[in-house]
Parts: structure tokens; C-alpha cells; sequence
């Protein structure tokens, strides 16, 4: 929240929750698995207002709610009043980004806490994330307000995770995300399923299986793994207790790159799609592939509606390169040599 609300309404708040402390203290104690501070949600307008009439909003200082309490501004010393009052059995946390900022520490003393919401409009920084990840036993970070994007995380540990049309980040064993709920119905979430996007550096085969692990039902759909000029798509057949890959690449390496990767790692690969972004394939040099093609089934997209299998398109690629020596070795004159190929 803006500092300017806060230096606006902080005195009124403070004299009014002061007068109440020990009521607040009393409610605070009785939420033994999830407690909430929200913060009412003031405009711009508020602050003329209240400097005009310093009895507005009182009545919105302080609201007891059916999970916690409303406040109107996030103020440091309610804060300090009021957070040891919280019982430490807690498995879940929605508070605003200041206290967590100045207090992230303080999270480690919940050893039941799997959940922390960012009640308001606000970011953690990647060394708060850190401490949160490192110190606690917090699972899953979400951001309700926030428009954030979470590219920059990308350079962490962990991985920068973009899921339409919410953002996703993976730091350790913390799934960070910004909106607790899908705000789609049901017609249009079946038309538009959210996907996961995973950009890294690194290409770690147990982050993704964390991912999985960490993350809800609709995040379980694809998971695109993304470098310069490679892309890759995976997903668990849950059936065959095995992962189905898409490589969308130039180079046929990359293909070769990821199944030794994962099966190195131990795990399973039903089935790998190699999708060219370059058309030219009879230019390509398949012979990486022909180490794998003994491991997983290859199939092959050279053109918009053109697939075939591993053994197809390499009798492909010798019947043209057979074509095109034939031409090149005969005398045919240019004509000859376009209507032969």
C-alpha cells in the first residue's frame, strides 16, 4: 500500500485499535488453522476526503471477520501489537505484503504453515522468497492483487513459471503464484485451459516433477520448458507412468539432448515428438536421433500436416538426398533439373 494512506489514516487507525487491543488479542487467539488480515481497499480520492474530515472511514478502521480481520491500512506497530497473539498451529496465512517484508523471519515460528497469501498489492523481493523457501515450511506463496510479472525469478535457483492467465513461479520447494483462484467460469476455463510455462537455464528433470507435485489439477494440462531456440513440451501420460515430449527445434540435437537427459535421470518417456521450425529438413543431419530411436518412439513433424515416424522419414531424407546427387551428377539443363525434382 501506498505510503501516503498510511501516513493519511495511520493515526485514526492507531488511537481506535488501541482503544479495542485486548478485544483483538481475544479474536486473533481463536483462529487456529487459517487466519487472514486483509486491508480495505482506500482510493485516491479517500485521501482528500480524510484530510477534510478526519472522521471519515473511522468506521472501517478495524472489522472482525468470519476468518480474521479487516483493516484499513497495513500499519507496522498493529503489526508488532497484535502477531504473537496468532496461534503457531496455523496452516495458513493471508497477510499483507508489509508485514511479511519487515517480518519474514517471523514466519519460521509456524511450523504447521504450508500457505502464505499476500492479502494486498505488493511483491517479495527474491532474497525474501529465499528466506521464506529456506527457513520455513511454507509450500505455496500466492499473490492475490498483484499484476506481477515474475520473469526476473528466472535467474534464481528456481524456475520462472508463466501460466495464462495467472503468473507462476517455482523457488525450491515454493510454488509462488499470483491469484489464489482461476476468476474464469467453467465454460470458458474448458475452452482456455491454463498452461504452465518454464523458462530456465537449466533444464532439471526433478524440478519438474516437484512442479507437478506442488501444483493444482489445472496446471497438470502441459509443461513448456523454454531456452533461445528450443521449446519443449511435456506432459505425464499418467497411463503409462510415463512423460510425453514435444520438441519444437531446428536442430535435431536438442531431440537426442532431453531423452538422454531424462533417461539418465531414470525416468520414463513414452513417446517424443520432434516439430521442425525450419522446413528445410532435407538439409538435416538426423544421425543424433539414431542412438535414441532404440529407447523411445520418435515421430516426426516436417511440414504444417506432415508427420511421420523415425524409420519414415529417415528413408525420407535418403530417397531425397538419392534424388538430388542423381541430379547434380547428370547433365540435364536447368528446365530438366526442375521437372526431375
Amino acid at each position: 500500500m501506498d505510503d501516503r494512506f498510511i501516513a493519511c489514516f495511520g493515526e485514526d487507525f492507531k488511537n481506535a485499535y488501541l482503544k479495542s487491543l485486548s478485544e483483538i488479542r481475544d479474536y486473533v487467539s481463536k483462529f487456529s488453522d487459517i487466519f487472514t488480515i486483509n486491508t480495505y481497499n482506500l482510493e485516491l480520492d479517500d485521501l482528500g476526503r480524510k484530510r477534510e474530515d478526519s472522521n471519515y472511514l473511522s468506521d472501517k478502521n478495524i472489522s472482525f471477520l468470519s476468518n480474521g480481520i479487516e483493516i484499513i491500512v497495513p500499519l507496522e506497530d498493529f503489526w508488532n501489537d497484535i502477531k504473537n497473539y496468532i496461534p503457531k498451529s496455523v496452516t495458513r496465512l493471508e497477510l499483507p505484503s508489509r508485514f511479511i517484508e519487515r517480518d519474514t523471519m517471523f514466519l519460521s515460528s509456524f511450523p504447521n504453515l504450508e500457505t502464505l497469501v499476500v492479502s494486498e498489492y505488493g511483491r517479495l523481493s527474491p532474497d525474501e522468497i529465499k528466506v521464506i523457501a529456506e527457513n520455513t515450511n511454507i509450500k505455496t506463496i500466492y499473490y492475490k492483487d498483484s499484476g506481477l510479472g515474475i520473469d526476473k525469478y528466472a535467474d534464481n535457483k528456481g524456475f520462472s513459471v508463466l501460466g495464462e492467465p495467472y503468473s507462476y513461479c517455482l523457488y525450491g520447494n515454493t510454488l509462488y503464484c499470483s491469484s489464489e483462484e482461476p476468476d474464469i467460469s467453467k465454460e470458458i476455463e474448458s475452452y482456455f485451459k491454463p498452461s504452465v510455462k518454464i523458462s530456465s537455464y537449466a533444464l532439471d528433470v526433478s524440478m519438474i516433477e516437484r512442479l507437478y507435485d506442488l501444483a493444482d489439477d489445472r496446471l497438470k494440462d502441459d509443461v513448456i520448458v523454454e531456452f533461445d531456440k528450443c521449446k519443449y513440451t511435456i506432459k505425464l501420460d499418467k497411463d503409462k507412468d510415463a512423460y510425453q515430449i514435444k520438441v519444437e527445434s531446428d536442430n535435431p540435437v536438442d531431440v537426442s539432448r532431453i531423452v538422454n537427459y531424462m533417461s539418465n535421470k531414470g525416468i520414463s518417456i513414452s513417446n517424443v515428438l520432434w516439430k521442425m521450425t525450419d522446413k528445410n529438413y532435407y538439409n538435416k543431419d538426423i544421425s543424433s536421433l539414431e542412438s535414441i530411436s532404440n529407447k523411445v518412439e520418435i515421430s516426426i513433424n516436417y511440414g504444417d500436416y506432415l508427420d511421420a515416424s523415425y524409420e519414415d522419414f529417415k528413408g525420407l531424407l535418403e530417397s531425397v538426398k538419392w534424388y538430388r546427387k542423381i541430379i547434380s551428377e547428370s547433365n540435364l539443363s536447368s528446365v530438366e533439373k526442375v521437372m526431375f525434382a
